[in-house]
């Protein structure tokens, strides 16, 4: 039940993107005159994106993958509770009311605070770009770690559970 929920939820949020696209105040592109290398100077907003170091997008190319097998694995605990589908005009995502659970990483607790979808990916995987992407970000208890959960997503035939 809950997968065909989070399902559900990604469709109206494809849809959402789909219909805010046309009054996105930012005229930014992930190609062409507005792409990544003109963000930083598309808005006072995104100055970043011109004056740090391995910004966005990043392309996950295998020969720059370095395997660590020191790391445990990724243990989430997720439950149910209310939340707010938010046009955040780049991109569309969900904002939890509630303490929605947490991921362990290495003995440490980051909780789910959001989560939002790029359409197209914002990320490249090994020179390809991706129909979309979601980010699943998570906080420390005291804000001062972020690990973001990023999941890439392929065309392809319908999904028999939704179709149901």
């Amino acid at each position: 039940m809950a997968f065909k929920i989070y399902f559900i939820i990604l469709s109206i949020a494809t849809l959402a993107l789909c219909i805010s696209a046309e009054y996105n105040s930012v005229n930014f592109s992930y190609i062409g005159p507005n792409g990544p290398d003109k963000w930083g100077n598309l808005s006072p907003n995104y100055a970043a994106c011109s004056n740090g170091k391995i910004q966005s997008p990043v392309n996950l190319a295998s020969t720059d993958i370095v395997l660590n097998n020191g790391l445990k694995s990724l243990d989430r605990n997720y439950v149910p509770t209310n939340a707010t589908l938010v046009n955040n005009q780049i991109n569309i995502g969900v904002h939890f009311e509630g303490k929605v659970g947490d991921i362990n990483i290495n003995g440490k607790n980051y909780s789910l605070k959001q989560l939002h979808w790029h359409v197209p990916a914002e990320h490249w995987a090994h020179g390809r770009r991706h129909e979309a992407e979601l980010h699943l970000v998570h906080l420390t208890e005291d804000n001062t770690g972020i690990a973001v959960i990023a999941a890439l997503y392929n065309l392809g035939d319908p999904d028999p559970i939704i179709s149901k």
